[in-house]
């Protein structure tokens, strides 16, 4: 018997299981939104997130289809204006055009903003990739800044890559983010209070160890009544310094490996909780499954974002020994370098899988080692990283690129649905657009691969939102209470302005660009 999965609410936020709803749900707008990973972990933990902003249309239909409406309506919503599109929760535009249009989140929220969240593009910063200083895409971590400044939210909140924090320069003592620190805490107006936070999330019931520096600014005025300093405080450092920092949330007491989050979707329908494996914790996957409905049908049905890509022989051939390599303790860095090293070298390496031969590859018998390194040398990859998954540890960082990684027990690589649930998603989350794509078109495309690599694991941004939420309740002035006099004057500024006519902001725009102390963030 196949099934058909079916979602309870379609076209609504569907992903509402414990989340948290308090009588008067604190605000939030998200920036550089992407699929919605951030704005899923504020949802669950009970943030109102009055509104999103993401510039690419495919990672902008996947938000719209999970917070805002059906897949019929996209068509409707992206044929909208910026300034219409943010009215209705999520412009479709990018974020250095939304200076023009803040005063429609000022109509929104006569209290003021409580939280200002986002990833800005992390590629410019990331060890992965080439690390230029001048990377166009490093000047939209200053563009963040520059709403800030107008919008004076209670919190901020931005996430990137840890190498943010190490300097482009050899021998410099500068850092991208401290520079954003700097100019957060000299902010024109009520000022804040920078933290610094670098957090692993498979600290917080996610089966990935993915560590990211999030960068905290309390407003002065809060950062006053919650007693909070400017600071810094590593996870990773959590056993040796046990003082955790409290802007920090409490470690979750779930711990997830890569095979509790995958073996109910090895194959392309879900199998039955009965037949998990002893050595499996379930939760995970009925978590994961707990806000569809699966009902019987006759016909073939598949899991949501979870087609198989095919291989070719020689690729499944490698794929296996990558296999064989991971189990055996052998980097499958082996075939990027397979070329170059010494004949003698290579069968060293492979020493360890002598107790495997004989192994069938492409149908033919391998038998020994000699064999064996041909055989390795023929299947080497020009691929910069080809990593097995270890079925009994946290996955490693989720990338982009569906090739990177080797599914733990199959001679392929990863769904989309599969890493989907290495970074916390739940099924009910439905990715839209084509799959992947290559080329000069990774330059300005986000297919559902690489939609997934740049979220926030949802549960990450759950137990962090869920913190910070409720350290503000506990201190925020009551609803009706008036915004710092700089938010009142910015707010006056431009309803006159629209009040004299929309082509006049335009013209007369106060839009504030910060610099990094060594110019860096210049536009």
């Amino acid at each position: 018997m196949t099934t058909e999965v079916a979602r309870t609410q379609p076209g609504a936020c569907l992903h509402s299981r414990g989340t948290i709803r308090p009588v008067t749900p604190l605000t939030a707008l998200d920036l550089f939104a992407g699929c919605g990973g951030l704005s899923l972990g504020l949802h669950w933990s009970g943030w109102s997130v009055v509104a999103a902003v993401e510039r690419s249309p495919m990672a902008a239909e996947t938000y719209f289809c999970n917070f805002m409406g059906s897949p019929s309506m996209w068509a409707k919503h992206v044929s909208l204006g910026a300034r219409e599109s943010l009215a209705a929760g999520l412009m479709v535009d990018s974020v250095e055009v939304l200076p023009q249009h803040l005063d429609v989140i000022d109509e929104q929220l006569p209290d003021g903003l409580d939280l200002l969240a986002g990833g800005p593009p992390c590629q410019g910063f990331s060890l992965a990739g080439k690390r230029a200083k001048d990377d166009v895409r490093n000047r939209l971590v200053w563009r963040f800044l520059d709403v800030a400044r107008e919008l004076e939210p209670r919190i901020v909140v931005m996430e990137n890559v840890p190498s943010i924090h190490s300097p482009f320069e050899h021998g410099s003592r500068a850092s991208t983010l401290s520079d954003l620190s700097m100019a957060l805490k000299k902010l024109p107006g009520p000022g804040y209070v920078p933290v610094v936070l670098l957090l692993r999330s498979d600290q917080y019931g996610v089966p990935q160890r993915r560590k990211r520096v999030f960068l905290l600014g309390i407003r002065a005025d809060i950062a006053s009544r919650l007693n909070v300093l400017e600071g810094s405080w590593d996870q990773e450092s959590e056993p040796l310094n046990p003082m955790r920092h409290p802007l920090a949330p409490p470690p979750s007491s779930e711990d997830f490996t890569t095979l509790d989050a995958l073996w109910d979707i090895e194959e392309a329908t879900y199998r039955h909780f009965e037949d998990a494996p002893s050595y499996v914790d379930p939760s995970f996957a009925r978590w994961a499954r707990s806000d569809l409905t699966v009902r019987p049908t006759s016909s073939w049905s598949l899991i949501p974002n979870h087609t198989f890509r095919r291989h070719n022989p020689e690729t499944e051939a490698r794929f296996r020994l990558i296999r064989l390599f991971g189990e055996k303790g052998i980097s499958g860095d082996l075939f990027k370098d397979a070329a170059r090293i010494p004949e003698v070298v290579l069968e060293h390496h492979l020493a360890p899988l002598e107790a495997c031969l004989p192994i069938d590859l492409e149908g033919i018998r391998i038998t020994s080692i000699a064999e064996l390194r041909m055989r390795v040398t023929r299947l080497a990859s020009k691929k910069h990283s080809q990593r097995w998954l270890a079925p009994s540890a946290p996955s490693p960082t989720i990338t982009t690129l569906p090739d990177d990684f080797v599914h733990y027990g199959q001679n392929r690589t990863l769904t989309v649905r599969e890493m989907a649930r290495l970074q916390s998603f739940p099924d009910s989350f439905v990715f839209c657009g084509k799959e992947t794509t290559g080329g000069e078109k990774r330059r300005t495309e986000v297919p559902q691969y690489t939609q997934v690599g740049n979220a926030v694991p949802p549960r990450l941004s759950a137990a962090l939102g869920g913190h910070l939420r409720r350290l503000l309740a506990s201190v925020r002035e009551p609803q009706g209470a008036s915004p710092t006099e700089g938010h009142r004057a910015r707010s006056a500024v431009r309803a006159t302005l629209l009040a004299d006519g929309g082509g006049k902001i335009e013209q007369t725009k106060r839009v504030f660009h910060f610099q990094s102390v060594g110019g860096s963030g210049t536009s």
